[in-house]
C-alpha cells in the first residue's frame, strides 16, 4: 500500500496581530483616560481613543475572519487542519466552562481559589 503524504499549509506573516496589538493600546488608554475623565468632571479624548481601538478591533476582526475564510475557500487547508480547527473550537469554550463546575456555585469556587495557602 503506497503512502499519501498531505500537504500542511504555512500561512504567510500576517499583519493582523499587530493591528489587534494597536488596537487593544488604544482601547485600554482610552478607557484609562475615560475613567480620569470622570472622575475629575473633564472633558477629554479618552472616549476618542476607546471609539478608535473598538473601530480597529472590529475591522481586525473582520479583516482575519476575511482572510482565514478565503484561505480555506481556496482549499489551501488539508482535512487534517481542518479537524484542527474545529477541534479547537470545541475545546477552547468547554474549557471555559469546567471551572465553576468544580463547586456548587462559581462564587465559592473563586473564594476557594482565593482563599487558598499558599504550597
Amino acid at each position: 500500500m503506497a503512502k499519501v503524504n498531505q500537504t500542511y499549509y504555512v500561512p504567510d506573516q500576517s499583519r493582523w496581530p499587530i493591528i489587534g496589538a494597536i488596537a487593544l493600546f488604544f482601547l485600554a488608554l482610552g478607557a484609562g483616560h475615560l475613567v480620569n475623565e470622570v472622575a475629575s468632571g473633564q472633558t477629554g479624548f479618552g472616549r476618542y481613543l476607546m471609539m478608535a481601538g473598538v473601530a480597529l478591533l472590529a475591522f481586525m476582526l473582520f479583516g482575519w475572519f476575511r482572510h482565514i475564510i478565503r484561505e480555506s475557500m481556496t482549499g489551501l487547508y488539508s482535512a487534517q487542519m481542518d479537524r484542527s480547527f474545529r477541534q479547537g473550537m470545541v475545546c477552547s469554550p468547554s474549557s471555559w466552562r469546567i471551572w465553576p463546575l468544580n463547586s456548587s456555585s462559581p462564587k465559592k469556587a473563586l473564594e476557594s481559589s482565593i482563599s487558598r495557602e499558599p504550597t
